[in-house]
């Protein structure tokens, strides 16, 4: 391996290192964030809490839809 060579590799493997600390800092601060404001401490825990609240929003959404289409048949007969 020429010294060109090994110089790139160690800028390269350098850079890769100074991203991978700044992803962490980025997921250690959203942890914290979780933690904070919703008692969440892990991931699993984040993705367990998603995969309810979008369960919720899904049903919610489905009663809109229901009580909207109750709305327009009972008001709205004539402007089909």
């Amino acid at each position: 391996m020429k010294e060109s060579e090994y110089k790139a590799l160690k800028e390269e493997a350098e850079g890769a290192k100074v991203a991978a600390d700044r992803a962490q800092g980025a997921l250690d601060a959203a942890l914290l964030t979780l933690e904070k404001e919703f008692g969440i401490k892990t991931v699993k825990e984040a993705k367990a809490q998603l995969k309810r609240a979008e369960a919720l929003a899904e049903e919610a959404e489905e009663e809109f839809e229901t009580a909207l289409e109750e709305y327009r048949e009972k008001w709205h007969k004539d402007e089909s």
